[in-house]
């Protein structure tokens, strides 16, 4: 009799291990799903927010025909530099490949002609950066710039007009950190006087992907995994064991 009782205890604690160790399996697989899910959803998201990239620059309107009425109007300008040479400016927003290696420049647009002081700009002019946005080299009145395979070219502007300045902000290699920390995009922004009058985005091919949320997700349904296989079978089989010894 007592017998008859330990191995219906052992059954029934057999049963519940195995349906523990089977939802804990499940639990597990759906969060698996769930970070694809979310990573897929966000690669997704990010190839929109590069097209949306294109989009504000193709909508942006020469800078020679927004001079303003009174005072001056500004924006930040990017563009990326290839072992070819140096690519298009972008008006705000640029998408970007990680490692790729960014010139930005602010824009500054004065209703009179000539009125523009280039030294008292660059004076009052400070920017900040995210971590996403390597210094390589940073030189309002650069002469050179060093191309991502090391040669050197000639800087040069798009032509001279008394309405517009432009003074360069830098040139910047794109990484990771601002993805790593959870942020979208990295950015760079020019204040004067203390006062934000300018941003520049830089879209990256991942930008969306919420990197901690997929990692929580994914660690954790590994562990519930592996945890319902060793309750499921581990245990499992110990009470298994046990049953056996107590039938004999």
């Amino acid at each position: 009799m007592e017998e008859r009782r330990i191995w219906s205890k052992a059954a029934t604690a057999r049963m519940i291990c195995k349906a523990i160790g089977g939802i804990i399996m499940a639990a597990g697989w759906v969060l698996a799903f769930l970070a694809g899910a979310a990573a897929v959803e966000g690669f997704n998201e990010s190839a929109r927010c590069a097209m949306m990239a294109e989009n504000i620059d193709k909508e942006w309107i020469s800078a020679s025909d927004l001079y303003p009425v009174q005072g001056v109007s500004y924006v930040l300008e990017g563009r990326i530099l290839t072992d070819e040479g140096n690519g298009a400016w972008y008006h705000g927003a640029i998408a970007a490949n990680y490692g790729d290696v960014v010139e930005i420049r602010l824009t500054a647009v004065t209703a009179d002609a000539g009125a523009m002081d280039y030294d008292a700009v660059v004076e009052q002019t400070t920017f900040m950066r995210s971590a996403g946005l390597q210094v390589m080299t940073i030189d309002s009145r650069p002469s050179q710039v060093m191309l991502p395979n090391g040669s050197l070219v000639d800087y040069f502007e798009d032509g001279f007009n008394e309405h517009i300045t432009h003074v360069a902000m830098g040139i910047y290699s794109v990484g990771r950190q601002d993805w790593w920390a959870g942020n979208g995009a990295s950015t760079l922004s020019a204040c004067i006087d203390g006062n934000t009058v300018a941003k520049f985005v830089v879209v990256t091919p991942d930008c969306e992907v919420d990197i901690r949320m997929t990692l929580t997700l994914g660690l954790i349904s590994i562990g519930f995994i592996l945890a319902g296989i060793l309750i499921f079978t581990l245990v499992a089989t110990k009470l298994s064991q046990c049953i056996e010894r107590a039938s004999k």
